[in-house]
Protein backbone atom coordinates (compact mmCIF):
# COMPACT_ATOMS: atom_id res chain seq x y z
CA UNK A 1 0.00 0.00 0.00
CA UNK A 2 1.44 3.62 -0.94
CA UNK A 3 1.98 6.14 1.93
CA UNK A 4 1.18 9.68 1.45
CA UNK A 5 1.41 11.49 4.46
CA UNK A 6 2.97 14.95 5.84
CA UNK A 7 4.12 17.33 3.42
CA UNK A 8 2.90 17.55 -0.15
CA UNK A 9 1.99 19.14 -3.39
CA UNK A 10 -1.70 19.80 -4.14
CA UNK A 11 -2.12 20.57 -8.32
CA UNK A 12 -5.54 22.03 -8.99
CA UNK A 13 -6.48 22.60 -12.62
CA UNK A 14 -9.15 25.06 -13.59
CA UNK A 15 -10.89 24.00 -16.94
CA UNK A 16 -14.18 24.84 -18.06
CA UNK A 17 -16.93 21.62 -18.60
CA UNK A 18 -17.94 21.91 -22.23
CA UNK A 19 -14.26 22.01 -22.99
CA UNK A 20 -13.34 19.08 -25.12
CA UNK A 21 -10.38 16.78 -26.71
CA UNK A 22 -10.92 14.25 -28.94
CA UNK A 23 -14.23 14.62 -28.65
CA UNK A 24 -14.14 13.61 -25.58
CA UNK A 25 -14.85 15.86 -21.96
CA UNK A 26 -10.98 17.78 -20.94
CA UNK A 27 -11.17 16.88 -17.57
CA UNK A 28 -11.99 12.98 -18.31
CA UNK A 29 -9.63 12.98 -20.51
CA UNK A 30 -6.98 14.91 -17.18
CA UNK A 31 -8.15 12.23 -14.57
CA UNK A 32 -7.44 9.86 -17.16
CA UNK A 33 -3.83 11.22 -17.36
CA UNK A 34 -3.57 10.93 -13.71
CA UNK A 35 -4.21 7.93 -13.17
CA UNK A 36 -2.25 6.44 -16.31
CA UNK A 37 0.48 8.21 -14.62
CA UNK A 38 -0.24 6.80 -11.32
CA UNK A 39 -1.17 9.92 -8.89
CA UNK A 40 -2.42 8.94 -5.54
CA UNK A 41 -5.96 10.26 -6.15
CA UNK A 42 -7.66 13.04 -8.45
CA UNK A 43 -10.65 14.62 -7.44
CA UNK A 44 -13.38 16.76 -10.29
CA UNK A 45 -15.47 19.32 -8.65
CA UNK A 46 -18.20 20.75 -10.56
CA UNK A 47 -18.62 24.46 -9.29
CA UNK A 48 -21.84 26.52 -9.19
CA UNK A 49 -20.34 30.01 -10.57
CA UNK A 50 -17.11 31.10 -11.94
CA UNK A 51 -15.30 32.90 -14.54
CA UNK A 52 -11.77 32.73 -15.81
CA UNK A 53 -9.29 34.95 -18.12
CA UNK A 54 -12.38 35.72 -20.19
CA UNK A 55 -14.30 37.18 -17.79
CA UNK A 56 -17.11 35.43 -19.40
CA UNK A 57 -19.45 34.87 -16.13
CA UNK A 58 -20.27 31.06 -15.94
CA UNK A 59 -23.33 30.13 -13.23
CA UNK A 60 -25.85 27.80 -12.64
CA UNK A 61 -29.56 28.60 -11.69
CA UNK A 62 -32.88 27.48 -12.27
CA UNK A 63 -33.34 29.56 -15.07
CA UNK A 64 -30.40 28.48 -17.25
CA UNK A 65 -29.07 24.70 -16.73
CA UNK A 66 -25.72 25.63 -17.69
CA UNK A 67 -23.56 22.95 -19.01
CA UNK A 68 -20.16 24.75 -19.43
CA UNK A 69 -19.37 25.16 -15.55
CA UNK A 70 -16.09 25.56 -14.11
CA UNK A 71 -14.29 22.47 -13.36
CA UNK A 72 -11.46 22.31 -10.96
CA UNK A 73 -9.49 18.79 -10.49
CA UNK A 74 -7.04 18.31 -7.85
CA UNK A 75 -4.66 15.90 -7.68
CA UNK A 76 -2.18 16.04 -4.02
CA UNK A 77 0.95 14.07 -4.62
CA UNK A 78 4.75 14.23 -3.60
CA UNK A 79 6.79 17.22 -5.37
CA UNK A 80 8.69 14.75 -7.27
CA UNK A 81 5.56 12.93 -8.57
CA UNK A 82 3.55 16.58 -9.30
CA UNK A 83 6.52 17.53 -11.36
CA UNK A 84 5.97 14.42 -13.74
CA UNK A 85 2.61 14.63 -14.66
CA UNK A 86 2.42 18.46 -14.77
CA UNK A 87 3.87 18.93 -18.39
CA UNK A 88 1.36 15.85 -19.51
CA UNK A 89 -1.18 18.00 -18.01
CA UNK A 90 -0.49 21.18 -18.97
CA UNK A 91 -0.06 19.80 -22.42
CA UNK A 92 -3.97 18.90 -23.16
CA UNK A 93 -5.31 21.80 -21.09
CA UNK A 94 -5.33 24.67 -23.57
CA UNK A 95 -7.42 27.07 -22.28
CA UNK A 96 -7.04 27.16 -18.37
CA UNK A 97 -5.05 27.57 -15.00
CA UNK A 98 -2.75 25.23 -13.22
CA UNK A 99 -2.00 26.04 -9.24
CA UNK A 100 0.25 24.41 -6.84
CA UNK A 101 0.85 24.64 -3.17
CA UNK A 102 2.47 22.76 -0.29
CA UNK A 103 -0.31 20.73 1.45
CA UNK A 104 0.00 18.40 4.96
CA UNK A 105 -1.23 15.32 4.28
CA UNK A 106 -2.34 14.25 7.85
CA UNK A 107 -3.94 10.93 6.63
CA UNK A 108 -4.31 8.90 3.68
CA UNK A 109 -5.82 5.24 4.01
CA UNK A 110 -7.24 2.78 1.39
CA UNK A 111 -9.53 -0.22 2.89
CA UNK A 112 -8.47 -2.82 2.70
Amino acid sequence: MRILEGDQIIMRIFVNEGDKIHGKALYHEIVDVLRNEKAAGATVVRAIAGFGADTKLHTASLLTLSKDLPIIIEVIDTEENISKMRPKVEEIIGDGMITLEKVHVAKYTKKQ
